[in-house]
């Protein structure tokens, strides 16, 4: 068996050297790699909560439009309610729906039904008047108040 030299030894210990430094690179590349998923990851939760927090922001100027334009003893609740639907709700609350929690989505989804019976030519025949006035006099009016407490409830955690 032949003895190892010293230009056998510098090998060996080169080897070990570069595996070394091999090992470094990989596991510093990983930790990159890791920390900038994290990164990325970060960023889109706060894109959604900003997201969220201006989603929560229509729906309380909506309710809180509800609340002081129709409330009990106000004069001409119907058109005021269409108006508010077609102003605010359409194509900017009913955007939202993705950010609300289910109660509010129930309710909004009673004032999107109300809105399509009062707006839609074919559907107002269908629609008792009785049950529209009950809506208008009461329902809408507590539904809006209930809105504006669940937004407080949910922005609070």
């Amino acid at each position: 068996m032949a003895t190892p030299t010293s230009s056998d030894f510098n090998i060996i210990n080169g080897l070990f050297a570069l595996t070394g430094a091999l090992i470094g690179f990989v596991s510093s590349l990983i930790k990159d790699l890791i920390t900038n998923r994290q990164k990325i990851t970060l960023e889109k939760v706060k894109i959604h909560e900003r997201n969220r927090l201006e989603a929560y922001k229509r729906l309380f100027g909506f309710a809180r439009e509800i609340t002081s334009t129709c409330f009990p003893l106000a004069q001409d609740k119907r058109d005021t309610f269409i108006g508010t639907m077609e102003r605010v709700y359409k194509n900017k609350i009913e955007l939202d729906y993705p950010y609300f929690t289910l109660q509010i989505i129930e309710i909004l989804d009673r004032f999107n039904d109300r809105y399509i019976c009062m707006t839609d030519p074919d559907l107002i025949p269908e629609m008792d008047r009785e049950d529209e006035e009950k809506f208008l006099e009461k329902q809408l009016y507590d539904d809006a108040q209930k809105i504006e407490k669940l937004f407080k409830r949910t922005m609070r955690v």
